[in-house]
C-alpha cells in the first residue's frame, strides 16, 4: 500500500481538531517514520502547533502567554508518559526533531517549546554510526 502523506497529514489536523489526541499521536509517529526513509515533510508544523495549542486550552490549559503556555507544558510533561497530552507533545517533538536534525528541513526547530518532550537526536544518526 502506497503512503499518502497529505491522508495522514490531514488525520494530524483532524484528530486534533476532533480532541483526540492518541490518533494524532498515532498519525505524527506514521509522519515521522516516513520522514526518516523518504524525506518528505507533508506536515505544516504551524498549523499543527497552533491545533495543539487548542486542543490545550479545550482542555484547560492555559495557553495565552508564553509563561502560561510553558506552565501548562511542565504540568502535562510532570504526568508523564500514558496521559495523552504527553504523547501528543512527544509525537510533534520528535517529528520536529527528525524534521530538523536528521532530514535538515530547516536550521532551528520549530516548536522549541516542545525540547523538553524528546531527546535531542534521532535513530538515523545512531544507524548512521553503526554502519
Amino acid at each position: 500500500m502506497e503512503f499518502d502523506g497529505r491522508r495522514n497529514g490531514a488525520a494530524v489536523y483532524e484528530a486534533l481538531e476532533a480532541v483526540e489526541p492518541l490518533h494524532a499521536a498515532d498519525a505524527l509517529t506514521t509522519l515521522t517514520d516516513v520522514l526518516h526513509g523518504r524525506g518528505t515533510d507533508p506536515l505544516d508544523l504551524d498549523r499543527a502547533w497552533e491545533a495543539f495549542k487548542h486542543l490545550l486550552d479545550r482542555r484547560g490549559y492555559y495557553v495565552a502567554t508564553p509563561a502560561q503556555l510553558a506552565e501548562s507544558l511542565a504540568e502535562i510533561k510532570a504526568i508523564g508518559r500514558g496521559f495523552d497530552l504527553y504523547e501528543l507533545a512527544r509525537s510533534l517533538a520528535q517529528y520536529d526533531v527528525v524534521r530538523t536534525k536528521c532530514r535538515k528541513l530547516s536550521g532551528t526547530r520549530a516548536l522549541p517549546e516542545l525540547k523538553g518532550f524528546t531527546a535531542a537526536g534521532c535513530a538515523c544518526a545512531r544507524r548512521r554510526k553503526e554502519k
